[in-house]
């Protein structure tokens, strides 16, 4: 197991069931709550975002995004 830099090696894991339901369900909130956003509050990260592009794309948000989208490809998001 390989925890610098805050990842863990390939593993196979054995997770409590209920976990995944957590972590789904999560997910789904988080998904509803930017669906609720108004274009307004869009646009305004979009600001932030191209305002500290290098910050941005350092950020756990940008990584997590990443790894989202090598695992699941365009599964990863929900449309819009």
């Amino acid at each position: 197991m390989n925890t610098h830099g805050g990842t863990i090696g390939p593993r196979n894991y054995v997770l409590p069931k209920p976990f995944d339901k957590f972590i789904f369900e999560r997910a789904d909130l988080a998904a509803t709550l930017q669906e609720r956003m108004s274009d307004r509050q869009h646009e305004k990260i979009a600001e932030t975002y191209r305002g500290n592009m290098d910050r941005a794309a350092q950020s756990d948000s940008m990584q997590a995004m990443h790894q989202d989208v090598e695992l699941f490809g365009r599964r990863a998001f929900r449309p819009k």
